[in-house]
C-alpha cells in the first residue's frame, strides 16, 4: 500500500536535492546567468518545505494515529484554547505525542521545529501575495524575504525535520492504542531508513545550521553505524546524482 506520508517524504526529499544542486548552479554560473537558477531554487525549496510538512501532516492522519487519538488530542486542546483554536503544528504535534513515546528533550525539539516548518508551510498553502522590498546580498545579488525563506538551506532544514520525527515515530510506538504499534513495522523502519539514505548518501545534504534532529540516532542507531562504517559504493553514488539532474 502507498502511503501518503511516504509519498510526500519522497517528493520532499527530490525537491530538497533539486534546491541545493540549484544553488550550486547559481554559484557557478556566469555573471548574469545566475537568476535562472536562483528561481529554480526557489521552485524547488518551496516544494521541499511545503511536502515535509505535508508528510507529517500525512502521518498524523494515517493509521499509525487513529481517529480515536485524534478525536482525544483535538477535544482537549479545544477547551485548552477556547475560544480561539490552536494552530496546526500544536495540533499534529499533541497527535504525534499522544500515540508514539517521547522524551523532554524529543517534546522540545518537536515544538521548535514544527513551529517553523509550519510557519514556512502556511505561507504556500494559504497564500497571501504582497509587494515585497528587494534584499542586498552578499553576492551583489538581490533577493526578497520570500525567497530566502523558501532556499536550498530551507529545504535541508524541512527534509532533516520530517526525517527526525519520522525516525523517532518508526521506533518508538505507545502502547496506548494497538493500531500504532502495528504500524510501527520492521518494514516500515527499513522504508524510512531508505529515505534517509537517499537523503544523505549521496552528499545531498546543504544544511550547515544546528542538527535539526532530536534523537535521530538514538531512532536508527544500528543504521547509522552501518551506513558510517559501509560507506556506499562510488558509481552508486555517480547514478544518484546523474539521476536527480534528469
Amino acid at each position: 500500500m502507498i502511503s501518503v506520508w511516504s509519498a510526500w517524504a519522497r517528493v520532499a526529499i527530490n525537491t530538497g536535492k533539486q534546491a541545493a544542486e540549484a544553488k550550486r548552479s547559481a554559484a557557478a554560473a556566469l555573471a548574469g546567468q545566475s537568476a535562472y537558477f536562483k528561481g529554480s531554487e526557489y521552485d524547488a525549496g518551496m516544494t521541499a518545505v511545503a511536502a515535509a510538512a505535508f508528510a507529517i501532516d500525512g502521518l498524523y492522519a494515517s493509521e499509525a494515529c487513529p481517529k480515536a487519538a485524534r478525536d482525544a488530542v483535538k477535544a482537549r486542546l479545544a477547551a485548552q484554547y477556547a475560544p480561539d483554536s490552536p494552530a496546526r503544528h500544536e495540533v499534529v504535534r499533541e497527535g504525534l505525542k499522544e500515540v508514539f513515546v517521547t522524551t523532554g528533550r524529543v517534546k522540545q525539539q518537536w515544538s521548535a521545529d514544527l513551529k517553523w516548518l509550519y510557519s514556512r508551510r502556511n505561507p504556500v498553502v494559504h497564500s497571501e501575495e504582497r509587494q515585497e522590498k528587494p534584499l542586498s546580498m552578499p553576492d551583489g545579488s538581490l533577493s526578497t524575504v520570500k525567497r530566502e525563506n523558501y532556499n536550498a538551506d530551507a529545504a535541508a532544514r524541512a527534509v532533516e525535520i520530517m526525517l527526525s520525527v519520522l525516525a523517532w515515530c518508526v521506533v518508538h510506538p505507545g502502547t496506548g492504542y494497538p493500531e500504532t504499534a502495528e504500524w510501527a513495522t520492521p518494514n516500515r523502519r527499513a522504508a524510512v531508513e531508505n529515505l534517509q539514505t537517499w537523503w544523505r548518501a549521496a552528499g545531498w545534504h546543504p544544511f550547515d545550521g544546528p542538527a535539526a534532529c532530536a534523537g535521530l540516532d538514538e531512532a536508527a542507531p544500528t543504521f547509522q553505524s552501518w551506513l558510517a562504517a559501509c560507506p556506499l559504493p562510488s558509481v552508486f553514488m555517480s547514478a544518484l546524482r546523474r539521476a536527480a539532474r534528469r
